[in-house]
């Protein structure tokens, strides 16, 4: 009975030390799992209080049980998070449901899972997430999430021009609000900026929105084709522009 493996397991890990404690659960998880017969003890202590409710996030990472963890990502309780986390870079969770968990998350339980995931190397699962999401209002940016987590040692630095020609199509002048048409002001045919020095990013830093042209351009889009910041220097280190751009020619 699910009531009466949940209260064996409790009595016999409580008077343990709380390392050796988890290890046991671990291990009792792992076995339940190979015989078919974790399923009830994970419903038992997770409809308890939240002790078995950590015990039932360690034990479903153990037995390898991704249904359990994937809509506990957002938990409100930390450590169970904090398990399930942990799983999506051990567990085989699908993008799409890791994607739906950090659009719905709070603000502060979707950047740490957003560095869980690209920890984990899920790009797929990030893009939705970051950058191209205008809909959304200001996102991090992919580099400022890269910076968090590897510190000064990585430069985010995001390239863009302000016109040109594609070879396939002609992209017009950017939208007075967008950074690009800011930064197109300068009259040299490229130029970059250092936002780590204070005086540059005195005069830069704040919310902006940035061009985005990648993979097939559309030219009907030009204009929601973008992402939003919230601070240009948190979002990158460097910007470098192009004021005109032309095609790629094959050499003879």
């Amino acid at each position: 009975m699910p009531q009466l493996t949940a209260d064996r397991l409790l009595a016999a890990v409580d008077p343990l030390p709380l390392p050796l404690r988890l290890r046991e659960v671990a291990r009792t998880a792992a076995t339940l799992a190979a015989t078919g017969h974790l399923s009830g003890l994970l419903a038992e202590l997770d409809g308890r209080g939240p002790y078995e409710r950590r015990l039932a996030a360690l034990a479903a990472l153990a037995g390898r049980r991704p249904g359990h963890l994937i809509t506990r990502l957002t938990d409100p309780d930390p450590v169970v998070r904090r398990c399930a986390r942990r799983a999506v870079r051990e567990l085989p969770f699908p993008d799409d449901a890791i994607e739906q968990a950090a659009l719905t998350a709070p603000t502060a339980v979707r950047d740490e899972l957003i560095r869980t995931i690209l920890a984990a190397g899920r790009t797929a699962a990030a893009e939705p997430v970051l950058g191209l999401a205008p809909e959304r209002g200001p996102q991090p940016s992919v580099g400022s999430v890269l910076r968090e987590r590897h510190g000064t040692q990585y430069v985010s630095v995001a390239i863009g021009f302000h016109h040109g020609d594609l070879g396939v199509a002609e992209v017009p002048e950017p939208a007075g609000d967008m950074i690009d048409a800011r930064l197109g002001k300068v009259d040299l045919p490229a130029h970059w900026l250092d936002l780590r020095h204070d005086a540059d990013r005195r005069r830069w830093d704040g919310p902006a929105k940035v061009r985005v042209i990648s993979g097939v351009y559309d030219p009907s889009r030009d204009a929601a084709e973008h992402m939003a910041v919230a601070s240009l220097a948190d979002a990158f280190d460097v910007l470098i522009h192009i004021r005109q751009v032309t095609p790629v020619h094959w050499l003879p």
